[in-house]
């Protein structure tokens, strides 16, 4: 009868098991710190565009804020020059220049633009796990920062929007609409219409003008806010950007 042997295995020694073992630790821990290696270069690029696109932004919102303080230094004089000549119109017969002035700056004050941030490196730093995401805490702060300057201005905007409003609706006591009807016509010919026609105050009440006047003062200490508001902005802006170009080297983009 046959017999069969079993064949001899070599059982394994202390060491190799712990060779073994040393050798899957190494592997795991090698690959977890590829993958780990992986995840922070993504993410180096990742922030390197956003900063790329904040740079950018600011750069549209510097040249768009440029604009609007221009723009909102001669909604001022309009106020102050109008804010005048209503107090004026309290005491005395305004002549008709001044009167044809008067309803030209009342036509002025009614209308209203301002800037509007560009927002989209901002709303896309939100999503990115918050400000946390950048690894430049002085760039992240800053932005912090700007964002919220960004809330101010929109504020006092929509304060002034506010205010302005309740000055037009209370000026109807006052300005006569029907030298409106030329405003479905292009402006050269509205302008020339007010020209022609004669122009009166529909009420000289004391009490009625110091009211206007009152309500197109409280407008204009709000955009006068708004003005100061988007001095700061604009400088805080250029500064920021400056900052962004140099920390990301994006001199050359």
């Amino acid at each position: 009868m046959e017999v069969h042997h079993h064949p001899h295995v070599e059982k394994k020694g202390l060491k190799e098991y712990i060779l073994e073992g040393l050798m899957i630790f190494l592997a795991v821990t090698m690959g977890f710190i590829a993958e780990n290696i992986r995840e922070s270069i993504s993410k180096h690029e990742q922030e390197h565009q956003l900063m790329e696109e904040m740079a950018e932004d600011l750069q549209r919102d510097t040249a768009s804020m440029h604009y609007y303080i221009a723009s909102t230094k001669q909604k001022i004089y309009v106020f102050d020059t109008l804010i005048d000549l209503v107090f004026q119109a309290r005491s005395a017969l305004l002549p008709d220049s001044a009167l044809r002035k008067m309803y030209r700056l009342y036509d002025l004050s009614k209308s209203w633009g301002h800037h509007s941030p560009t927002t989209r490196a901002l709303d896309q730093l939100d999503k990115e796990r918050g400000f946390g995401f950048l690894n430049k805490k002085e760039i992240s702060d800053s932005i912090l920062k700007y964002k919220d300057l960004n809330q101010s201005s929109i504020t006092l905007s929509d304060r002034f929007r506010s205010r302005e409003e309740d000055a037009r609706i209370f000026a109807q006591n006052i300005f006569d609409n029907e030298y409106n009807k030329g405003d479905s016509l292009n402006a050269n010919v509205h302008s020339l219409l007010l020209q022609i026609r004669k122009l009166k105050l529909l009420t000289l009440d004391f009490n009625t003008l110091s009211i206007y006047g009152a309500k197109l003062i409280d407008a204009r200490i709000v955009l006068q806010t708004y003005l100061s508001r988007l001095h700061n902005k604009v400088q805080f802006a250029e500064r920021l950007n400056i900052n962004i170009t140099h920390q990301y080297h994006l001199e050359n983009k």
